[in-house]
């Protein structure tokens, strides 16, 4: 689904037994507890790697998710310490391109207290899109399908994994 029908609804879950709830009550705004934004039409939330937050481009119809030149300029040390050159395929509307890539066995990230195994972990050393420029990556479901339930809520402004 879009993001335009996403908050249309304003609220959807979505279980890993196929479940889909969609246009439940909201639990409420609170911005303390806020983890999703838009810069334009473009959403974002909050994450966090090894304690320090990262902002990732949430992009729904995306199957993978992948880090770019942004986690590696903020995390440069963790680049240097296991990563290993590579390149990799990006696919897309405009067609395939190759770019550089640092390639880890795993990266954990925590959104909401939701623990996450990125495995393998592309970190794209290159731009793709206008928003890799400013953002540490691209959250794809490869993520968001290790929950048992993911909740959309667009009324509150905030994305959990159960």
């Amino acid at each position: 689904m879009g993001i335009s029908v996403f908050l249309a609804i304003q609220t959807a879950r979505f279980s890993k037994d196929g479940t889909l709830e969609i246009g439940f009550p909201s639990k409420g705004a609170s911005v303390q507890e806020a983890n999703l934004c838009f810069q334009g039409a473009s959403p974002f939330v909050a994450a966090e790697y090894r304690g320090k937050r990262v902002t990732l481009f949430l992009d729904t119809g995306a199957e993978e998710t992948s880090l770019w030149p942004m986690f590696a300029k903020d995390f440069p040390g963790v680049i240097d310490e296991s990563g290993k050159k590579d390149r990799k395929q990006i696919i897309g509307i405009g067609g395939a391109l190759e770019i550089e890539a640092v390639r880890f066995p795993e990266v954990m990230l925590s959104l909401g207290g939701f623990e996450m195994t990125l495995r393998p972990a592309p970190v794209l050393l290159q731009e793709t899109l206008p928003e890799s420029r400013d953002y540490h990556g691209l959250l794809g479901w490869t993520l968001l399908q290790q929950a048992g339930r993911v909740t959309f809520d667009f009324k509150s402004m905030k994305l959990t994994l159960e």
